[in-house]
């Protein structure tokens, strides 16, 4: 094949590495750095078939005893892939399994890894018809109540960076029966009041980066619509349309103060998406948040939360056992320099 070709003939071993990597699904690439991965599957309401990758535990933390549970949501473009790139030490995946975590990472549908989906009619395609509205309404129901059973957990965590934050809101809005099932949410670069862009969806977010993963086009029309005004709002069909589906003018807005669950924000001052004055907004309509974080480094931008090389520098993992004495969280001088997301109760 073509990379057989390429690897025989580059001499370079980072880039041999690289290359052999991509040729490999998640899980592959997990055991390969020497950690336990499974993948898991579900099928939303509507004949979505999502894929969930689970790193259960860690070689550095072997323990039988039952581990709180973190969910990792993606970005728009991105999947599972997202949080275990880089490989252990530098990757979020694998630093939450080192720290006792039972770590799951899901997949929208249409990625590369939740391309499935079955008609009303019986028929397999890859795609449907399908907004964000979709992804937090069935998809985020499914994926905890699966998570939850087969951990037998009464709660887990959720991660989410800027549109795995905007399926959380939507999901947590009209789901409100699902907010005493998350212990904690962590909104890295929060996309749910949004000025009008200065950059480009795919040029800020996809064409910085380089990648195997699929994505669907759908993900860019979703969020230019649900962002064509001021609000946080349901997917915009139009002005006839929205008359027949909402018995409306315009689509309706998301009811954040339904949003009951904790919340961390997190923002930095020089993403042109997340912006300061949006989050701040976002802080002020939720009913629990628990902190309003910045990043310490003023040129911290929206995709440096998963490709910056300093991005670990906006995380870091607290002293489990002093939370569950304290319920509060600890760190270190150094850590408190350079580190700030927490994952407590």
């Amino acid at each position: 094949s073509t990379d057989e070709d390429f690897l025989k003939h580059c001499k370079n071993p980072q880039i041999n590495n690289t290359v052999q990597n991509l040729q490999l699904t998640q899980p592959e690439q997990i055991k390969k750095n020497g950690y336990p991965a499974e993948s898991h599957q579900v099928i939303t309401e509507d004949g979505y078939f999502l894929t969930m990758h689970r790193i259960p535990s860690s070689p550095k933390f072997p323990t039988n005893k039952k581990k709180p549970v973190v969910f990792l949501q993606h970005w728009f473009g991105g999947s599972s892939a997202d949080w275990v790139f880089f490989g252990p030490e530098k990757s979020l995946g694998y630093l939450l399994a080192d720290a006792g975590y039972d770590v799951w990472l899901g997949n929208n549908r249409g990625n590369t890894y939740s391309r499935l989906w079955i008609s009303h009619n019986g028929r397999s395609t890859c795609f449907g018809n399908y907004s964000f509205h979709e992804m937090g309404v069935y998809d985020l129901p499914v994926v905890i109540d699966y998570i939850l059973n087969k951990t037998r957990e009464p709660n887990l965590y959720y991660v989410g960076i800027s549109m795995g934050t905007t399926m959380f809101f939507i999901f947590a809005s009209e789901r409100p029966e699902y907010n005493r099932k998350i212990r904690l949410m962590i909104a890295l670069a929060p996309m749910v009041f949004v000025d009008k862009m200065q950059q480009n969806i795919e040029s800020a977010l996809i064409n910085v980066r380089t990648t195997y993963i699929m994505f669907a086009y759908s993900y860019s029309y979703s969020y230019s619509y649900s962002y064509s005004y001021s609000g946080f709002h349901q997917y915009d069909y139009g002005e006839k349309v929205n008359m027949v589906k909402y018995n409306q003018r315009l689509p309706p807005q998301y009811n954040l103060k339904a949003v009951t669950s904790k919340v961390v924000l997190v923002y930095a001052t020089n993403d042109r998406l997340s912006k300061v004055q949006n989050v701040q907004q976002l802080n002020k309509v939720l009913p629990n948040p628990v902190e309003m974080y910045q990043v310490p480094h003023p040129s911290f931008n929206h995709v440096d939360y998963i490709i910056g090389k300093d991005y670990l520098s906006a995380l870091y993992l607290p002293d489990k056992d002093n939370i569950q004495r304290t319920g509060r969280r600890s760190m270190s001088s150094d850590a408190q320099k350079t580190s700030f997301v927490p994952l407590t109760a």
